[in-house]
């Protein structure tokens, strides 16, 4: 009889060699046994935050932790040598680094993140005056002025010192032709001074005039003239009266008080005109001014100051004529009207009339009589004159 299963009996295998015949995975038990899955085989730890799960060879199931990134993100992409942003619009090339830090680069002043142009670096100012160009904290490029030496940043600059080597200057300093300039030495030895040739100086000599410094800085002067004041040039001289005059003196040089032609210093009589010099009686006094005409008497004495010489006073009264020159006046005294005049010579020309103090009261051509009506009273002389001017002979009258 035959017989027809419906379901496969227990224990049953389709094939006698599967080692795992309720494995359908599986054929044979591996390490891991029938009904596990083999090391290297994927699997699920259930973990989301891993990937990649695998059996390992423990046989449990472990996958490869996902990487937290910089921003927190499981798995994220900002992970250490991406792109960031610092916020600091100063940098460039902003990168996450090994510590989650968003760090750029800073940006020269070129313009360039993480460049080499930064302050204190060299760069070119295109002045072709300066040196050592550098940019600065504020991204500019500045050189050091050259100075006169060729040195950047040199002190050899305009206004200070140098040398010419010229030793005839001194305060020598770079002008701003970068020429090294000094001041010529004057004769006093001081850079710059006034003291130059040709200039005025004072070589204390006083006996010199215009003074002045030569090309061998000697001060000289000229050799002065001394007038006879002493006065350097001055234009006092020595006079016809042998006196200093003119110039600073104050002296009136060759002086004729009475502008009669002769010189005060031999004047007979200094303060009337007589170009003639009369002086009858020879006592160097001239006629026109002696108070005793007749007589000797170059004393003057005046004992009673009546302005008639003592010579020519008697003690009773007027000497009316020179004794044997036949020359007599009537009447004396007179009070007015005509004195008559007798003079014995008949070589008379001319008459002259001065009062007691010597001034010149007439002088007329000769005649025999005299108008006294407009003489004031007091003692009168008359002189007779000759044709030359000399006297021949002298009286006194008194108008009374």
């Amino acid at each position: 009889m035959s017989m027809h299963a419906c379901s496969q009996p227990q224990g049953y295998v389709a094939n006698a060699t599967d080692g795992c015949p309720n494995d359908p995975n599986k054929n044979a038990p591996g390490n891991c046994g029938c009904g596990n899955l083999d090391p290297g085989a994927s699997c699920n730890d259930g973990n989301p935050n891993t990937v990649n799960d695998t059996i390992g060879v423990n046989c449990s199931c472990a996958g490869t932790p996902l990487v937290v990134d910089c921003l927190g993100t499981p798995g994220g992409s900002a992970v250490s040598g991406t792109s960031c942003n610092d916020n600091n619009p100063n940098t460039g090339n902003d990168t996450w680094n090994s510590n989650c830090q968003c760090v750029g680069q800073l940006i020269d002043c070129m313009g360039t993140p993480g460049g080499s142009a930064v302050s204190g670096t060299p760069c070119n100012d295109n002045n072709p005056n300066t040196g050592n160009d550098t940019w600065n904290s504020n991204c500019q490029c500045v050189g050091q002025l050259i100075d006169c030496m060729g040195t950047p940043g040199g002190s050899a600059v305009s206004g200070t010192p140098c040398n010419d080597n010229n030793p005839n200057t001194g305060n020598d300093t770079w002008n701003s032709n970068c020429q090294c300039m000094g001041q010529l030495i004057d004769c006093m030895g001081t850079p710059g001074g006034s003291a130059l040739p040709g200039t005025p100086c004072n070589d204390g000599n006083a006996n010199t005039v215009n003074d002045a410094w030569n090309n061998q800085c000697f001060c000289i002067g000229e050799q002065a003239l001394l007038d006879c004041a002493g006065v350097v040039n001055g234009s006092a001289f020595i006079d016809a009266c042998g006196q200093c005059a003119g110039g600073s003196t104050g002296v009136t040089p060759n002086p004729d008080g009475d502008a009669d032609g002769v010189l005060d210093c031999d004047d007979n009589c200094l303060l009337m005109f007589n170009p003639n010099q009369a002086d009858f009686d020879g006592d160097g006094i001239g006629d026109g001014c002696d108070n005793c005409t007749w007589v000797y008497n170059p004393d003057q004495d005046d004992t009673n100051e009546d302005g008639v010489g003592d010579a020519c006073e008697l003690v009773t009264g007027v000497q009316e004529s020179e004794v044997g020159s036949g020359f007599s006046v009537a009447p004396n005294p007179i009070r007015g009207g005509l004195l008559q005049i007798r003079l014995a010579s008949g070589e008379a020309r001319r008459m002259r009339v001065t009062d007691a103090a010597g001034k010149q009261i007439i002088d007329a051509p000769w005649r025999a009589y005299l108008d006294c009506d407009a003489l004031a009273m007091g003692i009168y002389t008359i002189v007779a004159l000759d044709a030359e001017g000399r006297p021949l002979a002298r009286t006194r009258f008194v108008k009374n």
